[in-house]
């Protein structure tokens, strides 16, 4: 990626740290790395391969993900979306790949290593058009303390009101079985009347 498109993407010129910070953890031994790669049409779609690459020559385990309505700004576009298929195609023609057995059902990247044995490994989050909805176990803390039970959800869970407020153990333990229970069936995404959440991936958390 390009020093330019990475500040435009992020908004921050950091790419060189960036870089930095991979290798400074494949020198400390730490593994797997993996580095994560929205794919925007018209934007980025072309580096797909370039960062199978990157994958193979550093080692990494490179996961492509998706375009997801996540930008607080209601600014996305189904198409603007490269669908993993399509990803998975483009790398196909440079690159004979094998199908990594899921470690478990709720595992949200379909992965694959390279068939001749070269280090690194790719996965691809197919949350638009291959939803994992029905497999899906997560939660998510966000740094203020509110639990979502779907990262598109338009509610969110006070925990930290319960934490602060000097609630018991039992009593928190019960908080989240009662919120584990209200989970989505799914994101909606793909259903009329979808309606993006305001909050940007950044402030949600992860």
């Amino acid at each position: 990626m390009k020093t330019a498109k990475f500040a435009l993407l992020t908004g921050r010129d950091a790419l060189s740290r960036v870089l930095e910070g991979i290798e400074a953890g494949r020198a400390a031994g730490l593994g797997p790395i993996k580095v994560n790669c929205v794919v925007i049409r018209g934007f980025n779609e072309d580096e797909v391969v370039d960062f199978a690459d990157f994958a193979r020559s550093h080692d990494l385990t490179v996961r492509f993900i998706e375009y997801m309505p996540l930008d607080g700004k209601k600014d996305w576009d189904r198409t603007q979306v490269v669908s993993g298929a399509e990803m998975l195609g483009m790398i196909r023609e440079r690159y004979a790949l094998v199908p990594v057995e899921r470690a478990s059902r709720s595992e949200t990247a379909t992965r694959y290593r390279f068939a001749d044995g070269a280090p690194g490994e790719l996965g691809f989050i197919t949350t638009i058009t291959e939803p994992f909805c029905d497999g899906c176990s997560r939660l998510r803390l966000t740094a203020d303390g509110r639990l979502r039970t779907c990262l598109f959800s338009s509610r969110s869970h006070d925990l930290k009101f319960l934490v602060r407020g000097g609630a018991s153990d039992d009593e928190i333990r019960q908080f989240l079985i009662a919120t584990v229970a209200t989970k989505e069936a799914g994101h909606g995404i793909n259903e009329p009347g979808f309606t993006p959440s305001a909050e940007t991936m950044a402030s949600i958390g992860g």
